[in-house]
């Protein structure tokens, strides 16, 4: 038929199946009628299996550079099935190829078509291989610049409900191989892109874990602060549609975070010495932690911070207020470390009575004083 009847209208599907059963025979003749049927009928409905077919014999022969184009046409074909295979195909061409982003655009593509909701009749779902592969394609690609590259700008979370998943994994593989600062790059992606998901306040904490493997300081001091912030009650996270437990834990670690950035601005304040812009850093934050959380139980502890902080900047009305509070709080240590601070402060302000009612409570709590080094800050007074 081939040879006699060129004008037969269904030719099309001649070369097909013949090139299909030439092919499975492993008859060389066979990857020449399909490509005679991808030539000369592109738009017939069998060329896009017919190409995959080509693509595969490419693979087989490990010719990467002939099996990409095949597979790119294949994978704008109409079929979803066929579809899926070949950007499956290509994913794995591009990464053979060290192609790494081109590679993670055909598994997100895959991923992509499984989230469109069309039927796609494979026998075998490849998604969860497709993240796979897409997670450690885009880890080496660059992590979050190329996450960026392969997803485009802004939220996707509506467009790509798998997409927050996938980049928590992706920052918590560069996690796990201590690359840290691509870690701490994917994860703060997460917070811009998904900043109320629930899932963010787990993202926020393996930030502060990668800066303390990590070994870095400052960038643990201003990640405290800024991802303390996110957390904190009112902020848009707390606002969100969130169990309360969840609420809670994220309160909780906001104001561990906080506490921890209040209390490393006055360690460096105390070392610089005359450092007027850390004992300032210092008093704000101590401050929103008490009025944020005036209750808690470790506000005794921030009251007296406080005080010294105030004490530095020439605030003695402040540090008598901060303590104050901390004398009047049930707990024994700082309130009575609190009662030492203040008979200080009367004695500088010449009120030497109420100085010695405060010295008194003090020896009468404390039998011994108690150790100078507290367990945060060594106040020690002269």
């Amino acid at each position: 038929l081939l040879a006699e009847d060129i004008h037969y209208p269904h030719i099309d599907a001649v070369l097909y199946h013949v090139g299909m059963i030439l092919s499975e025979a492993g008859e060389p003749a066979g990857a020449d009628t399909l490509r005679r049927l991808v030539a000369d009928h592109p738009a017939s409905p069998f060329v896009q299996e017919a190409t995959l077919r080509l693509a595969e014999d490419a693979l087989a022969a490990h010719d990467y550079a002939a099996a990409a184009p095949l597979l790119t046409r294949a994978a704008d074909g109409a079929d979803p099935a066929l579809r899926v295979v070949a950007l499956y195909r290509l994913g794995w061409t591009r990464s053979g190829q060290e192609r790494y982003e081109e590679a993670s655009v055909a598994f997100r593509r895959l991923l992509d078509e499984y989230a469109a909701g069309r039927p796609i009749l494979l026998k075998t779902d490849l998604r969860a291989e497709a993240v796979d592969c897409l997670v450690q394609c885009l880890a080496r690609a660059g992590g979050a610049p190329a996450f960026d590259a392969v997803f485009g700008a802004g939220a996707d979370a509506t467009a790509r409900p798998y997409a927050p998943d996938l980049l928590d994994r992706l920052a918590g593989t560069l996690h796990e191989a201590s690359l840290y600062r691509d870690a701490i790059a994917a994860d703060q992606l997460y917070l811009a892109r998904y900043p109320t998901e629930p899932r963010a306040l787990a993202v926020a904490a393996r930030v502060l874990d990668s800066y303390g493997q990590w070994n870095q300081a400052d960038g643990l001091l201003a990640a405290r602060e800024t991802i303390g912030t996110r957390f904190a009650p009112g902020s848009d996270w707390a606002r969100g549609q969130l169990p309360d437990s969840l609420k809670k834990a994220g309160a909780e670690f906001a104001r561990v975070a906080l506490a921890d950035a209040a209390v490393e601005h006055h360690r460096r304040a105390r070392a610089a010495g005359d450092g007027a812009a850390g004992w300032a850093r210092a008093a704000d934050l101590y401050s929103r932690l008490l009025r944020l959380w005036p209750d808690h139980a470790d506000a005794p502890r921030l009251q007296l911070y406080a005080g010294e902080v105030a004490e530095k900047q020439a605030l003695p009305a402040d540090a008598r207020a901060h303590y104050d509070r901390a004398a009047a709080a049930d707990t024994a240590e700082w309130g009575t470390e609190a009662l030492w601070c203040r008979a200080r402060l009367l004695l500088a302000a010449e009120e030497p009575g109420r100085a010695a009612v405060d010295l008194a409570t003090y020896r009468a709590r404390a039998a011994a004083p108690p150790e100078r080094a507290l367990p945060a800050l060594d106040l020690e007074i002269d």
